[in-house]
């Protein structure tokens, strides 16, 4: 699942206020959507956490219900602790249980909600708060001091020890280090029985609620405002307010030596309460699409978040009658509080816990509210984009000196991050000859996009690591869309299909059709419609076996079994723009289909052709497609599974307000197979579904 920033011209407050009654309603139809929903009005004073108040807030049946699934025993004593979130995805009954049972155990326990703070440092203008638990005393720098003058009174022993027995300075020097570091080792070895305390920051920002939660929960911006974070990524959506994520963190200097990059497994949930505050929890799970990376040590956070809360309403008033500003302007300020619970485990992460210096390690991660103040104030200014700019001084300008400009133009973008403009001009030309095939939709609700999607590198198998995919092998020639009474199966087969339509072009016009490739979406209704996407290659020869991993893999694709195909087609969609709930439910984890769906495949083959039939040069020049068939049509059947359906159906309610990518690949499992290549792309820009024919 992925969260893109808010693009739309619906706010984001009206999405988050949107997702928090559609909310309510899953709760009272399906307790498996969402965990106890606080109806009553939620204060954050200190001395009532908000679990306390959503403990009250529950109903009496609510409460019996939670107590009837155990909910409220400890929850180191479930089974569902002990067998993890493996144990949520093997059945839809037990997926239930202990999905409400994760999430009960991760609002009840967490720090965030804890009464006792102590501020242990100041730092770039952050107060820096630590946990005060029961078991911690005043005692702290007595025990340091002790342990220190333990080692010191150990190493002048040793070393006087060493000097009397003839040891000389080195053998007195290096006795006395050993019992230095032994007296250290014994006096700090009770911290790793401790459990590790939680840190929080404070920030206020200038935004509302609703936008800094919409940009908090889109793991793409977490990297630009939070410096220790690498990368981050949704694993899985359970539903509307719960998610698996993972992300990966740099390696960190802590004198006098580097930690190692961490990273963690989480699941992710947050809510929104009555008075307008958002919540967001997190806590450490296990999923198996998550495993550990060589190279990288996995870490555990038990309780960690944010809470953003808005400002009080008689301060909102107080603040109105002083000075001229209006209630909106006032309520555009936030109180975002960031908690950090992490342990790094390993070595080093020992190492750390003896010496009292986790917060030397989090440290990184508790300022990240200091960026995440100044990446939200720096979208509130105009950024130039200095390309256009440039771009318009060369049109203007003389037009003996356009040749010149525009080579230092192709070197500006270029140093910009843009597409080199003669990879551009190259690829046009290649594209040139493909005909675009009739459509029933307009042109500019559908084209390529120009992003590029994340694939399996070349040691995937060794790194986990994903890379820019190469431009697409094939490219969208055409787009329709159909209404039926019945499921369209097996388009191109109709006789007055589009694929017939061409070949018959073809033949009258002596030249071969190319191979072209079709998914038909076929979603369900009344009336069923179908979305048929039509690809080509440019360049047949890059399907010619042994010229490519690519080329190898579609070569088994196309003459590959049924089982074969369905576990290796793979889509990888996201909302470019569009509701904030609907970017939730779609998200952009890659998801083999044919694992989740029915995928029927129907391969059409050439018809013979007759020797009088075309010439000996056309032939010549087409003789790679004679090793391919006519077409293969892949069918994704919608209807085969009540989740896609779900998630369809609140997608096509908004399709004119969507803007929607999805990207094709052909999942590489072997080393010989690496790396990826996108198959194809698509966007669907605010597309009508009224618009759709009868065929």
């Amino acid at each position: 699942m992925h969260f893109s920033a808010p693009q739309s011209t619906t706010s984001p407050r009206a999405h988050l206020k949107t997702s928090k009654s559609n909310y309510t309603a899953a709760e009272s139809s399906n307790i498996t959507t969402v965990p106890s929903t606080i109806t009553a009005s939620v204060s954050l004073s200190p001395k009532r956490s908000v679990c306390e108040n959503a403990k009250n807030a529950l109903s009496d049946d609510q409460n019996a219900s939670l107590r009837n699934r155990g909910t409220r025993n400890s929850f180191r004593r479930s089974p569902a602790r002990k067998m993890g979130l493996k144990s949520e995805l093997e059945t839809e009954n037990d997926k239930a249980s202990n999905l409400l049972t994760l999430l009960s155990e991760l609002e009840q326990s967490l720090p965030m909600f804890a009464t006792k703070w102590r501020v242990v440092d100041l730092f770039g203008g952050l107060q820096i708060w630590q946990e005060s638990k029961d078991e911690d005393t005043h005692q702290s720098a007595e025990q340091l001091n002790g342990m220190l003058a333990s080692s010191s009174t150990a190493a002048l022993i040793a070393f006087l020890a060493g000097g009397i027995g003839g040891g000389g300075i080195a053998g007195a020097l290096i006795l006395s280090l050993l019992a230095a570091v032994a007296a250290f080792w014994s006096m700090s070895s009770p911290r790793l029985k401790k459990s590790i305390p939680s840190f929080k920051t404070v920030k206020v920002i200038d935004e509302s609620p609703d936008d800094i939660c919409a940009y908090m929960l889109d793991l793409n911006n977490l990297p630009t405002w939070d410096a220790s974070v690498e990368n981050a990524q949704v694993v899985q959506a359970i539903d509307q307010h719960s998610d698996m994520i993972h992300i990966v963190y740099r390696p960190t200097w802590v004198w006098p030596f580097w930690i190692l990059p961490r990273d963690l497994c989480l699941l992710r949930y947050w809510r929104r309460v009555d008075d307008g505050t958002f919540i967001i929890c997190m806590q450490s799970a296990f999923h198996p699409e998550c495993p550990p990376l060589t190279g990288i040590v996995r870490a555990q956070c038990k309780n960690a978040g944010y809470i953003i809360a808005p400002r009080h309403t008689s301060e909102v008033e107080k603040i109105t009658n002083m000075e001229d500003l209006s209630a909106p302007e006032i309520e555009r300020a936030s109180l975002v509080t960031a908690v950090v619970h992490m342990d790094p485990r390993g070595v080093e992460g020992n190492l750390l816990r003896r010496c009292n210096a986790m917060l030397a390690y989090l440290r990184p991660q508790l300022l990240a509210l200091a960026g995440l103040q100044e990446d939200i104030e720096a979208r509130k200014f105009v950024h130039p984009d200095l390309s256009d700019i440039l771009q318009s001084t060369i049109e203007s300008s003389a037009s003996n000196n356009s040749q010149s400009l525009s080579s230092e133009l192709s070197h500006f973008t270029r140093m910009n991050g843009d597409k080199d403009c003669s990879v551009l001009d190259s690829e046009r030309q290649v594209t040139s000859h493909l005909t675009l095939f009739p459509s029933n939709i307009p042109r500019e609700m559908w084209e390529e996009p120009e992003v590029t999607m994340p694939v399996r590198g070349p040691d995937y198998l060794v790194d986990r690591r994903k890379i820019p995919s190469a431009p697409p092998a094939f490219h969208l020639v055409g787009l329709n869309l159909f209404e039926s009474e019945e499921a369209l199966e097996h388009y191109a087969a109709h006789p007055n299909s589009v694929i017939q339509q061409e070949l018959a072009r073809h033949e009258q016009a002596g030249t071969e059709m190319p191979f072209t490739f079709l998914i038909n979406f076929m979603v369900p209704g009344n009336p069923r419609l179908s979305v048929i996407l039509f690809y080509q290659s440019p360049s047949m020869e890059e399907l010619e076996p042994g010229t490519s991993p690519f080329a190898d893999l579609m070569v088994a694709f196309i003459e590959g079994s049924e089982e074969f195909r369905n576990e290796r087609f793979k889509l990888i969609p996201s909302i470019a723009e569009g509701s904030f709930i609907v970017r939730q439910a779609v998200g952009t984890t890659p998801a083999i289909i044919g694992k989740k769906l029915r995928q029927p495949v129907y391969v059409g083959q050439r018809p013979l052709k007759s020797q009088s039939t075309g010439s000996n040069s056309t032939i010549q020049s087409n003789h790679a497609t004679h090793s391919l068939p006519l077409y293969l049509e892949l069918d994704v059947d919608i209807a085969s599974s009540a989740v896609a359906n779900r998630v369809v159906g609140l997608v096509t309610g908004y399709t004119k307000k969507l803007i929607i990518d999805m990207g094709f690949v052909l999942e590489a499992r072997e080393e010989e197979e690496l790396p990826e290549r996108l198959f194809g792309t698509c966007r669907l820009n605010y597309i009508d579904l009224g618009l759709a024919t009868k065929l």
